[in-house]
């Protein structure tokens, strides 16, 4: 049994014929919060519910070996120092940043150079 079936609610309709947004919906928060580098223990201090849903969604991602967007962004960062083009310079313009999770890509790429950023639009 995967994790994720361990929160449904049993009922014989599917959640995504039931709730045909929701999918779509959890999977935005859900990603909006990994992006955040939101981890489940700091939101089980607020809201259990979906810190559930979050240890369950990363869990179903580890066991089918899947990665995220956020996930890809951690890798990425991690191996940038390792890469043989890493040192070279680099020219970036207008990057948006829209969370914590592409501030922490860019700052393994630029180490102490991103001091201050600012997040969202203008």
């Amino acid at each position: 049994m995967s994790p994720a079936s361990s929160i449904s609610s049993g009922s014989p309709v599917p959640a995504d014929r039931a709730y045909p947004g929701f999918p779509r919906a959890i999977t935005a928060v859900l990603t909006g919060l990994r992006l955040a580098q939101l981890s489940s223990e700091a939101l089980a201090i607020t809201t259990s519910d979906l810190s559930r849903l979050l240890s369950a969604y990363e869990a179903e991602l580890a066991e089918l070996a899947l990665a995220d967007w956020p996930q890809i962004l951690a890798l990425a960062a991690e191996a940038v120092l390792t890469h043989r083009l890493s040192g070279l310079p680099l020219l970036m313009l207008d990057v948006p940043i829209a969370s914590e999770a592409e501030l922490a890509f860019l700052s393994a790429h630029l180490p102490g150079f991103l001091k201050r950023v600012w997040f969202g639009a203008w």
